[in-house]
């Protein structure tokens, strides 16, 4: 009914990328404002949305 392997790629498939604040900070340094988050799906995903001045 359901394959170990796929459940056990999923935390290691993630595990190199930022943190929530790294991820906000780099978006900040990189000229982004009004950096907003909402948490979908009780917390498995986010959507980052932000502004970019030209």
């Amino acid at each position: 009914l359901s394959d170990r392997t796929a459940y056990r790629y999923l935390p290691r498939s993630v595990v190199y990328l930022p943190t929530e604040p790294e991820l906000l900070h780099q978006i900040m340094q990189a000229g982004f404002t009004d950096v907003t988050k909402i948490h979908l799906s009780g917390g498995i995903a986010q959507l980052l949305t932000a502004t970019r001045n030209a």
